[in-house]
């Protein structure tokens, strides 16, 4: 008789096999030498850049095409035309094939630590310097104001439309006027994360386990207006705000637990009224998240070393494993590809769910119509495939799979398969352990 121990471990090895074979694969990956600092996706999803000590060029079929200057933050300009590099105190402009379009000095005297905006066709651009002053170009117009209050910002947002900076500091959250630099309001909660809609008339905030919606930022005297103010479980790592339509729009959430024991880590998706539509777990600290302008995707990046894509009714469509924990995500405006980064590799992936292998084998590939056919033809109707369920909920708090699993009845796709095997096996293995030996 097959010992206990020969059969737990036989068992174990055929669960990873499961688990592993239940697995999304990214369309590729690129291993860069250098450690990545940032990362951008052009808008129609032709081009990756990833940058640090040098900037990696990709296409969307994953061939590297060159790799030359540095940059600790990089950004396509609108039309994906051109890529904006930064080095020191000047701008780089450096074109898609690598070389150096022009350079602009900011001031002599100065590094820059960050580009807050950059115009369409980046000719207009604010930067943020490392002595906390604003350096702006609008037009001919050159810009050079000290922020007096700012301290060590940890997030710097700028809307064109408003021209408000918000900044997230050691004492709270700050909005500056970018022209004048004097300072028109703050919110006195620490936080970590704001984000702001394009078009600057809200911003939101998340500090600890509260998230917080400033409006009226396009006002005359910027004032600001709180309309509301939520809770949620765990604290604000990782935001970003969809496009508004119709006074709507949507926020994607991630969290980190504060106790560090993998419990509080979601995903979460608010509507504009800070009401939440759905939270997933997601293992370990979400430390990267990203949302298309239509909210219909949401990605986030795990510390546990995935990447989780849903879609906006909260439906897993892709679980990638990466080597490293996640740093960045970018999904493109066309919503057909999205991009993440760990510490030395990008991975791409399509964002629709993939019907699976029992999905297709179960699907009705045609109904026919009630109605009296044609006679040389007949009319055919193809039936939607059923909607997998999110892997998530089978997982315990940590996603250690020690939550009650629901009736293997009730799953489908592979969720539904991975269940009726390991229930199998668990049978074929009491079946052995409960076989008297030979001669006994």
């Amino acid at each position: 008789m097959i010992s206990l121990k020969t059969g737990m471990v036989i068992l174990v090895l055929c669960f990873s096999l499961i688990v592993a074979a239940d697995a999304d694969d990214a369309l590729w990956k690129c291993t860069t030498e250098h450690e990545i600092s940032c990362l951008e996706l052009s808008p129609d999803g032709s081009y990756v850049v990833a940058g640090g000590e040098r900037i990696y060029c990709m296409d969307r079929e994953g061939t590297l095409l060159w790799h030359e200057h540095s940059g600790d933050d990089l950004q396509f300009i609108k039309d994906g035309s051109i890529i904006v590099g930064l080095r020191n105190n000047f701008l780089h402009f450096i074109d898609l094939e690598g070389k150096l379009s022009w350079r602009e000095e900011i001031t002599e005297d100065v590094l820059i630590s960050d580009i807050v905006a950059i115009s369409d066709d980046g000719k207009d651009y604010f930067v943020l310097g490392s002595d906390c002053s604003v350096y702006a170009r609008e037009g001919e117009e050159l810009l050079e104001e000290r922020i007096e209050h700012m301290a060590h910002p940890s997030s710097v947002l700028l809307n064109w439309n408003t021209a408000r900076i918000l900044a997230v500091e050691d004492d709270g959250l700050h909005c500056y006027n970018a022209r004048s630099g004097s300072g028109r309001w703050e919110n006195a909660a620490r936080g970590e994360m704001a984000v702001m809609t394009e078009d600057g008339a809200y911003a939101i905030y998340g500090a600890g386990n509260r998230i917080y919606e400033i409006g009226a930022l396009h006002g005359e005297t910027g004032e600001r207006e709180e309309s509301w103010e939520c809770r949620i479980d765990g604290e604000v790592l990782s935001m970003d705000v969809s496009d508004v339509e119709n006074g709507e729009y949507l926020i994607a959430v991630g969290t980190k637990d504060a106790t560090q024991n993998s419990i509080d880590n979601f995903v979460y998706l608010l509507d504009s009224n800070g009401q939440q539509k759905w939270k997933k777990q997601c293992g370990f600290w979400i430390y990267a998240i990203d949302i298309t302008p239509s909210g219909n995707y949401i990605a986030a990046g795990s510390l546990e070393k995935k990447v989780f894509v849903f879609d906006r009714a909260g439906n897993l469509c892709k679980e990638i494993d990466t080597s490293e924990p996640v740093k960045f995500v970018c999904l493109n405006e066309e919503e057909n590809i999205g991009v993440a980064a760990d510490a030395h590799n990008v991975y791409a992936f399509t964002l629709e769910r993939e019907a699976t292998a029992a999905e297709e084998e179960n699907a009705t590939p045609s109904v026919t119509p009630t109605s009296t056919p044609a006679p040389d033809h007949t009319t055919t109707q193809p039936l939607e495939p059923p909607v997998k369920e999110s892997k998530l909920a089978d997982r315990g708090p940590g996603g250690d799979g020690g939550a009650d699993l629901p009736p293997v009845s009730g799953q489908s796709g592979a969720s539904g398969i991975f269940l009726e095997v390991r229930s199998a096996l668990v049978s074929f293995f009491k079946g052995i352990f409960s076989l008297p030996a030979q001669g006994s």
